[in-house]
């Protein structure tokens, strides 16, 4: 066998080597990422699932916010001038200071 065809030989074999890696390097780089989108995925779905709760948990403290507005008003009512007839009629966000202008 001529020595250039040897040598093309083990050249080829050495790249063919070198292909290999590369491919199995590329196959773990892969399995790696796809771990990390699962994971990912579970962790969006927990936040999900927390979001839904915060949010159903917020709804029920509306609602319940707004059975107590009667019961606030009717104390309201029988303490006029106080802080709870203030907050109720002042559109500021925080009534009943020295600095409230809304003259409740």
């Amino acid at each position: 066998m001529p020595i250039y065809v040897q040598a093309l030989l083990e050249q080829t074999a050495e790249n063919m080597e070198n292909l290999q890696r590369t491919l199995a390097r590329g196959e773990d780089d892969r399995r790696d990422a796809n771990q990390a989108v699962m994971a990912l995925t579970e962790r969006l779905s927990a936040l999900s699932d927390t979001m839904r709760a915060s949010q159903q948990l917020m709804l029920h403290i509306a609602e319940h916010q707004q059975s107590l507005l009667p019961a606030l008003q009717r104390l309201g009512e029988r303490r006029p001038g106080t802080a709870v007839t203030a907050a109720m009629t002042c559109p500021a966000p925080i009534c009943a200071t020295s600095s409230c202008t809304c003259n409740a």
